[in-house]
């Protein structure tokens, strides 16, 4: 969104009818680029797997509130506390008040507990405490149901976490594998649900959490190939939050049915996140109705002019006054003029405008994350996030789905809400694979080199629909990490559905379409255009492939260069027409080539 001096009035139609075009040296160069951004991302997380209980338990424990009974080995008990000392299988059954098992057996020991119907609460302490083994496994067999509860009740929906709280209500020091067809509920009333020190594995079960804190944590790593897990927190959801580096901080999901409704995000990898399958069904800071400035007209908090990744102006019908603006940014409740600078202007005064104009832009640059210190996304990573299969609904405060690094999406079917993005990477977005919906957002697909290759993608926003930005301290964009590589955005294939109040595709630096249909029904405003490109950084915008149809206010309009391999058109009409008015491209005998409502 680039003030231009050039005004047009009435709406433009930007029309590319035909098919593909082999590609030229020059997209070949450009495609063997984006090759290299379509490797899947590897989450290796530690190799830890359930171990088999053994065919004769070592100990069997008995909890009883006048007192406790352990017939076997291994164990003994105080008081309302067990103590696990050895390696072994041990079942448990029972219901203890104020009681506590705590696992303090080698460093590499192997406990294995089989839940027969336990509940164990306590106030303070955690119900289930492992101070030392080697791998902690907690077994529900099937028909079983098992409470821990740490705390007193409280609505953890209407609770602010407390951040000088620790541990968890089952709580590990070292690897923590769940499994079983039986089912299992934890209440961290005091700060976690489910934590450990080291690697988490949830295998099977029926698996629900409440928590002040986090649902779930897995400080080295979290893994997750099945169960039912329902979970409710003040915090994140499902957590990996180590940062020593590469294999530490990763979250890998392969199935299960997940639900779940967080204060923060819903799952939160500091490294990587990568997710192949299961049913998710998200909603996070209660869902997307709740975001700031969303203004009762539908058009976003600035009303589409200005966009995180790019510079508009606001129209008169959408302008939002001063109280409605972030607060700490540099916003005087104006509007900015529009159309062309007088001609009799000196050039030098020309150009101190210009720059004082832009200067102001990159300060009204706005992000969730400005409003608060708290990340209420959907899906997040810091490094890399890889999706091949799964069902999402995701209804988040903040973005859907976020990295600070890269996303890869190659499968799954995605029905998203965002008060922010839909989709933002940092750096490299690569979406080759799916069926993504974006029913609501500000910004649809958000990232500094977007790569869009064989999906099926609808899209619905306040601001920008697709938006290849330059980064804060480059072309002022809405990214949370600084880059100084020029924008790209490359459409290869696919069908693309953008229906936006922003621009509808917008580079700060080059767009280049090369297959695939695409169908802009883009802004109505003069402040922003079907299609933007970053022409004032050196950015083109080409195509030799695919169909594209971009509807728009005309007061922006561009169009492709004529350095492209594919021919197209760009017209402009004498007055606007309305939701329902058809649009026919004929040729020059009458013969209709493109039609559409």
């Amino acid at each position: 969104m680039k003030k231009k001096i050039k005004v047009m009035i009435g709406a433009a139609i930007v029309a590319v009818v035909g098919i593909g075009i082999i590609c030229g040296v020059y997209f070949a160069k450009q495609n063997s680029a984006t090759d290299s951004k379509s490797e899947e991302v590897k989450v290796v997380n530690a190799k830890i797997t359930v171990p088999k209980a053994a065919a004769k338990e070592t100990a069997k424990i008995v909890l009883g509130q006048k007192g406790t009974q352990i017939s076997g080995v291994g164990a003994s008990v105080t008081g309302s506390v067990v103590t696990i000392k050895e390696a072994g299988t041990y079942l448990v059954s029972g219901t203890l008040e104020d009681g506590q098992i705590v696992v303090d057996a080698g460093g590499e020991s192997t406990v294995i507990l089989v839940l027969q119907g336990a509940e164990i609460t306590n106030t303070a302490k955690a119900p289930i405490h492992v101070e030392k083994a080697g791998h902690v496994s907690i077994q529900m067999p099937a028909d079983t149901e098992n409470v821990f509860k740490q705390g007193t009740n409280v609505d953890v929906t209407k609770t602010e976490v407390d951040a000088d709280a620790s541990g968890a209500a089952v709580y590990s020091k070292c690897d923590l594998s769940v499994a079983g067809e039986g089912s299992l509920e934890v209440y961290g009333y005091v700060n976690n649900g489910i934590q450990t020190k080291d690697n988490l594995l949830i295998d099977s079960g029926s698996i629900t959490v409440e928590a002040c804190n986090n649902g779930m944590k897995g400080k080295d790593s979290v893994s997750i190939t099945g169960g039912e897990i329902s979970i409710t927190s003040a915090g994140d959801g499902i957590q990996s939050d180590n940062t020593n580096g590469e294999g530490y901080g990763n979250i890998a999901i392969s199935g299960g049915s997940f639900t779940i409704k967080s204060g923060t995000d819903a799952i939160q990898a500091e490294n990587a996140l990568a997710i192949a399958g299961g049913t998710f069904d998200i909603i996070t800071g209660d869902g997307s109705e709740n975001a700031p400035y969303q203004t009762d007209n539908g058009m976003g908090q600035f009303g589409g002019g200005f966009g995180k990744g790019g510079r508009g102006m606001r129209s008169d019908d959408n302008f939002v006054p001063n109280k409605e603006m972030p607060q700490g940014q540099n916003m005087n409740g104006t509007k900015p003029e529009m159309g062309e600078r007088p001609q009799d202007i000196p050039a030098s005064e020309q150009t101190a405008s210009k720059e004082a104009d832009e200067t102001e832009e990159e300060e009204t640059d706005w992000d969730m994350s400005d409003e608060s210190e708290e990340s209420r996304k959907g899906l997040k990573s810091g490094n890399q996030l890889a999706i091949s299969g799964g069902t999402f609904s995701v209804d988040t405060y903040d973005d859907a789905i976020h990295s600070d690094g890269s996303i890869a999406i190659s499968g799954g079917e995605f029905t998203m809400k965002a008060g922010d993005d839909g989709m933002h990477a940092a750096t490299e977005l690569l979406v080759s694979g799916g069926a993504i919906h974006i029913t609501k957002t500000y910004e649809g697909i958000e990232g500094n080199q977007i790569t869009l290759d064989g999906a099926e993608i609808e899209i619905v926003s306040t601001d920008d629909g697709i938006n290849a930005y330059g980064g804060q301290n480059n072309m002022g964009g809405g990214s949370s990490k600084s880059t100084e590589e020029t924008p790209n955005l490359y459409i290869l294939g696919g069908t693309i559905s953008v229906n936006a109040e922003g621009d509808g595709l917008d580079s700060n630096g080059n767009l280049f379409v090369e297959g695939g249909t695409i169908v802009v029904d883009g802004p109505t405003n003069s402040g922003n255009a079907a299609l933007d490109i970053g022409s004032e950084n050196g950015g083109d915008c080409t195509i030799s492939g695919g169909t594209v149809l971009a509807l728009g206010s005309s007061g922006m309009a561009e169009s492709f260069s004529s350095d492209s391999k594919q021919c197209s058109f760009m017209h402009t009409l004498s007055t606007t027409y309305s939701v329902g008015s058809k649009i026919v491209i004929k040729d020059s005998a009458g013969k209709e080539l493109y039609a559409y409502e």
